[in-house]
């Protein structure tokens, strides 16, 4: 495969395997020099669309299964020292904060942004869902607040963020972390090692 000048990331702070992915390739970028192009988009919204399933219902009640679900995300992150911590109100409303996200974006700040959400939801283990929350973790991280709310609030960002959905969609993503590269999709933070030899990298 050619390599690309990016690979783009699709995600959703709501997933801790999204947040594992996110830092994974935040070293191998910088390891091997290549841009990643995030997309946050709405993982509910997208499983609406397809008709796919949150992987803990498709779980259930299946105890073994939901235990070693939850075990592999703790080895994964202790494997690349990745932080990580259960967050007790997963599943949590993601919608104010990928609207922020997309907001920071024109201003340049759309790491920092992903770097404050992502950190509430998975290394602290907040609530993203409550606006309270949101104004003291992006405060925190030195972010213009008030004005990112005001700009999440109108419709392009609006529009944006149900754009960035329906490319997923439209791409095949299915669930997240999804990646695409040379117009390949690869899903899920354990295909990131087959993205990394397929570019010629591992």
């Amino acid at each position: 495969m050619t390599t690309p000048t990016s690979i783009q990331f699709f995600y959703d702070y709501v997933s801790p395997n999204a947040h594992l992915a996110r830092e994974r390739l935040k070293v191998l970028g910088q390891q091997h020099g290549f841009e990643v192009e995030s997309v946050p988009m709405v993982l509910g919204g997208l499983f609406r669309a397809i008709g796919n399933t949150p992987p803990l219902e498709v779980i259930g009640d299946l105890k073994a299964k939901r235990d070693y679900f939850l075990d592999e995300i703790k080895r994964y992150a202790a494997r690349y020292d990745i932080p990580i911590c259960d967050n007790p109100y997963f599943p949590f409303s993601t919608i104010r904060a990928l609207r922020l996200r997309l907001a920071a974006e024109p201003l340049g700040l759309a790491d920092a942004c992903d770097d404050a959400l992502f950190h509430a939801a998975w290394v602290e283990g907040a609530n993203l869902a409550e606006p309270t929350v949101l104004e003291r973790c992006l405060t925190d991280a030195g972010l213009p607040f008030a004005d990112l709310m005001e700009a999440s609030r109108t419709e392009p960002v609006k529009e944006a963020l149900r754009a960035n959905t329906q490319k997923a969609e439209q791409l095949g993503v299915f669930g997240v972390p999804s990646f695409i590269a040379g117009g390949q999709l690869y899903f899920g933070k354990d295909n990131i090692h087959e993205l990394m030899v397929d570019l010629g990298f591992a």
